[in-house]
């Protein structure tokens, strides 16, 4: 096998290792969590909206005022229901806890796996892959809850993150560099 054909089965290997761990922790947070749905919280309907703003309130939902409309007789404010007004708020915050786990599971099996790409004596293709698995993983992650998470957590967290790179990179590559 010539040189250059070596290298893109290298190559070939650590990208399918990068793709294929970040499918793993996709389907670790899939089977760990169940993922909310939408229309288990608000099932399509088929009634009427209200169509009044006690009859809404009353059935959960929220009236909302349309200011040009025309007003007809016996009705104060003109506008119209939004019937999924109280289960997309629960939809909501089932959707934002089960993002903040996902956000979780994925930042720990993106440090497990730099961990095992730097610590493990495994060939080079794989630990490569492990590593640049783990690093994916962490820009996804980090994308996908980012504006979810305050300013303090997101700042111990970079530290704490930064701390173990360095460390790992000082104990895996310092010496060489001497």
């Amino acid at each position: 096998m010539n040189p250059q054909s070596s290298r893109l089965l290298t190559w070939s290997l650590i990208v399918a290792i990068v793709v294929v761990l970040n499918l793993l922790f996709s389907q670790v947070v899939r089977v760990a969590f169940v993922t909310p749905e939408y229309n288990t919280f608000c099932p399509i309907s088929t009634n009427t909206s209200p169509a009044n703003e006690a009859d809404c309130v009353r059935n959960g939902g929220q009236w909302n005022v349309t200011p040009d409309a025309p007003k007809t007789v016996g009705q104060a404010n003109p506008g119209y229901c939004n019937t999924q007004y109280k289960c997309s708020a629960e939809y909501d915050v089932a959707r934002k806890a089960f993002d903040k786990n996902a956000f979780l599971i994925r930042i720990a099996l993106a440090a497990l796996a730099l961990v095992l790409a730097y610590t493990l004596k495994i060939a080079n293709p794989v630990s490569l892959g492990l590593a640049w698995g783990g690093v994916v993983a962490l820009i996804w992650s980090s994308a996908s809850y980012w504006n979810e998470l305050g300013d303090l957590v997101r700042l111990l967290m970079l530290l704490v993150l930064l701390g173990i790179l360095i460390y790992f990179g000082v104990k895996k590559f310092g010496k060489s560099l001497q």
